[in-house]
């Protein structure tokens, strides 16, 4: 157990004084209904809820199992968030340079490195006693599984994947089974809690957790940008752009994971930033500039076209319990999206 050049700023004041770009949460419109749960029959009343901003660029949303936690992580730390209005509960920063890989499904535990070597587990909710892991291999990417108990880091030396306990900081598995000629890589848990993605440009493929099965692999025209398998693990969806017709243009491609057949392509003039599933597994939204799209998942019919007054969206995600979708944009603002 080691402790780490970190620290957690809990009053307001100090919060502005740390990051002075940030705004308290707002409500929009000031008297917010409680929401209801996004389905097809009501998406296309979506409306913007709550927003706030950080003042780096955010690299990823993460949502605690019981929805009470939204965790923004940024090169400098994380901010986490109540989940039902933006306020903010805490904020954790860095004193030397670090690097944050992923947040935990309770939102508690934040993984970072200084070193791309070592990485360390700590509750975020306090300054001491950070779990530290070595992993022998130089670490490129780190994600926790849906339950929390397991934590893979890939390696930048070899295409290779480490799965370890998240509570001694003991090897799993090591998973090795795909193959590409792409130099570059990456790997995460799928959200159906049973299978890693890999991605490497433009091809992707699954890989089951417990017999290290592979999937047929899922190639592409174009690099992928973004991708989601829906939580119950029906499909893949994954952006990118390809051939439809005699035009090269971006889209979605939906697929089946199991046998690699291709189920529908979404086309759109521009490119697709993020993509996610709703935690049923009945929507399937993605942004494409400062637009945000929502599809039923089971008919692949739009239901939604929503402008956003913000920045070119990088991230959407759904709340666990589908009453909330989540949205950050290249400026760092963070909005809830909801029915009322």
């Amino acid at each position: 157990m080691l402790k780490k050049n970190f620290r957690l700023i809990l009053d307001a004041g100090l919060i502005i004084l740390a990051l002075a770009a940030c705004q308290v949460a707002t409500a929009v419109p000031e008297t917010a209904a409680v929401s209801s749960v996004i389905s097809v029959e009501n998406a296309a009343a979506l409306e913007a809820a709550y927003q706030t901003s950080e003042v780096n660029l955010v690299s990823d949303l993460v949502w605690s199992t019981d929805g009470s936690i939204l965790v923004a992580l940024s090169s400098s730390g994380a901010a986490r968030y109540n989940g039902s209005d933006l306020e903010k509960i805490d904020t954790f920063i860095f004193d030397s340079p670090a690097a944050i890989y992923a947040a935990s499904p309770d939102g508690k535990t934040l993984a970072f490195s200084d070193d791309s070597y070592n990485i360390y587990l700590a509750d975020a909710s306090q300054t001491r006693d950070a779990l530290s892991i070595y992993s022998p291999e130089m670490v490129g990417a780190a994600d926790f599984s849906t339950d929390g108990s397991s934590f893979l880091t890939t390696s930048m030396d070899t295409i290779m994947v480490t799965l370890w306990d998240v509570n001694t900081g003991d090897v799993q598995s090591s998973l090795d089974s795909f193959e590409t000629a792409a130099p570059v890589y990456t790997a995460q848990f799928g959200a159906d809690g049973q299978h890693i993605i890999w991605v490497a440009r433009a091809t992707v493929q699954l890989q089951d957790i417990a017999t290290q099965e592979m999937s047929p692999v899922m190639s592409h025209e174009d690099f992928v940008s973004s991708l989601a398998l829906a939580p119950n693990g029906s499909q893949l969806a994954t952006a990118a752009a390809g051939t439809i017709g005699d035009e090269f243009t971006p889209a979605l491609f939906l697929w089946n994971p199991v046998s690699g057949e291709l189920n529908s392509i979404l086309s759109n003039p521009d490119a697709f930033g993020a993509v996610t599933f709703s935690s049923d597994s009945s929507l399937l939204a993605a942004a494409s500039g400062s637009t945000i799209f929502i599809w039923d998942a089971a008919t692949y019919s739009q239901i939604a076209a929503i402008p956003t007054d913000g920045d070119t969206i990088a991230i959407l995600a759904f709340s666990p319990d589908d009453t909330s979708l989540a949205s950050v944009d290249l400026s760092g603002s963070i909005t809830l999206w909801q029915v009322p």
